[in-house]
């Protein structure tokens, strides 16, 4: 029995015919699209000429001690964590399997040999737990490894919003807009960069885990991945450093993209100028996900080139 009349309900404003004149245009799809961060700009001697002055500086820039941090002003992080919530930031390590065992154990070490962490005071009464997650290659798609990190969720609930860094991530469709009138794009990627910000030491304490195979202690004295204001911190100090570069430059987060009109000379100029100031601040970047002067690149989940914005492949449905 439909009771939808009886009880009052109406359905209303639908469409009820389509008009066969609406003479809506499809557009045509691109024989020949470009294959994302795979379509190098330029001859063969202006690519000689940017990998001439180019490779110089990635090659400093892999000089960058790992036990290094951030150099830029204001950038070490400090956590404003209410003292109401303090006795909540206590979570034992859960059990890990066997084969898990021997990942978390080089990365323990990995982190101690590059200043990441350092052994907590006795009777430090905060700890979160460790756990895996799978990585992804630089293709972007997840591989075989792990990496461990810490459940940052005790410590972010018990930060003081108020006082914890918000500043705004940008929105992503206003940066495609902003890239979409450039021509050249270069992708440059920062390596472990949230490693690369200092921890206050006031704040270290409350960023504690356990060993699961030895029952030591530690804290991170860099940043670990998973605090809720980390993203905002980070855009900040990337976009300070690059403000001056606003026209020709965007970030989101650590993702940064050098973007110019069709001008190879003053494509190479900016990405030398963009390298430069990363070195100088100690961050590093990961040659591996960076691509030079393309015509067309992946980022923020989409496919960006002179032609327009496209879905990401990668990230499209098959059609059935």
């Amino acid at each position: 029995m439909d009771l939808i009349t009886q009880l009052g309900i109406t359905i209303s404003n639908l469409a009820m015919d389509w008009d066969d004149d609406n003479n809506i245009e499809i557009p045509p799809i691109d024989p020949e699209p470009y294959i994302p961060n795979n379509q190098p700009y330029g001859t063969k001697e202006e690519r000689e000429k940017l990998l001439s002055e180019v490779m110089p500086l990635l090659e400093a820039n892999k000089q960058i001690d790992p036990k290094s941090h951030c150099t830029l002003p204001g950038s070490t992080l400090k956590l404003h964590v209410l003292k109401e919530e303090r006795h909540k930031m206590f979570r034992a390590q859960w059990p890990l399997e066997e084969k898990v065992k021997p990942i978390v154990k080089a990365q323990i070490a990995k982190w101690l040999e590059n200043g990441v962490i350092e052994r907590a005071p006795p009777g430090n009464p905060y700890n979160s737990p460790l756990f895996p997650v799978r990585k992804k290659n630089a293709q972007g798609e997840y591989s075989g490894d792990s990496r461990i990190v810490m459940d940052c969720r005790l410590v972010n609930s018990a930060l003081d919003p108020a006082k914890s860094d918000r500043f705004p991530l940008p929105l992503i469709s206003e940066l495609h807009r902003k890239m979409s009138k450039h021509s050249i794009y270069t992708i440059i990627d920062l390596s472990q960069c949230f490693h690369s910000f200092e921890i206050h030491y006031s704040s270290r304490k409350f960023l504690s885990f356990t060993d699961p195979t030895t029952g030591q202690q530690y804290m991170h004295s860099k940043a670990p991945m998973g605090l809720t204001p980390l993203s905002s911190f980070v855009q900040r100090q990337l976009t300070n450093l690059f403000a001056d570069l606003n026209d020709v430059t965007t970030n989101f987060i650590d993702d940064i993209t050098v973007h110019t009109e069709a001008d190879m000379e003053t494509h190479i100029k900016y990405v030398k100028i963009v390298i430069d100031r990363l070195t100088k601040a100690n961050l590093t970047i990961n040659v591996a996900k960076t691509h030079l002067a393309q015509k067309s690149i992946n980022i923020l989940g989409f496919c960006l080139s002179e032609k327009g914005l496209a879905v990401d492949q990668p990230k499209s449905w098959h059609r059935v």
